[in-house]
């Protein structure tokens, strides 16, 4: 683990990962902080958790890359425009 995230009223499981990581790591917070998973509802995306609650972070290199930045990646990181 490499450090400690304390909730905000309304964060997200899935912002947070992507504010730490740049990719949601929903998955990964989740194996992270099992106690998490009881709260899980309909969508592990949309679990809006309440103030003070403390995530264990993990270390980066355990974060899977998503598909958007893989993509980005690939890309050279240039600005890909599906419309005009």
């Amino acid at each position: 683990m490499t450090g400690t995230y304390i909730t905000r009223d309304g964060d997200r499981i899935d912002h947070i990962g992507q504010r730490v990581y740049g990719t949601p790591a929903v998955a990964e917070l989740l194996t992270a902080n099992p106690r998490l998973a009881g709260m899980v509802g309909l969508s592990e995306r949309a679990l809006i958790l309440p103030a003070g609650i403390h995530i264990a972070l993990p270390l980066r290199s355990t974060i899977a890359p998503d598909r958007a930045s893989v993509a980005g990646d690939v890309a050279g990181g240039a600005q890909v425009r599906l419309w005009d």
